[in-house]
């Protein structure tokens, strides 16, 4: 609930990404994975956007996928 608020509060895209992201960490321990790679997918689609190609945040959305699939 806590991200929720702040995902409403946060108006700007490049600070929503690591938002996404961690939603999607979360969904995944709660084992709902479909709503997990939806949330990590935003994340990293906003990352591509408005990070460099070498960021570490693209490599550890990327990570997060294996993660869920695992």
């Amino acid at each position: 609930e806590l991200y929720n608020t702040l995902m409403e509060k946060t108006k700007n895209e490049n600070e929503r990404s690591p938002l996404y992201h961690m939603l999607g960490l979360i969904k995944n321990e709660q084992a709902q994975y479909t709503e997990a790679i939806t949330l990590v997918g935003k994340a990293l689609e906003i990352f591509e956007k408005t990070r460099s190609p070498d960021h570490s945040d693209l490599a550890n959305s990327c990570g997060t996928f294996g993660v869920i699939y695992n």
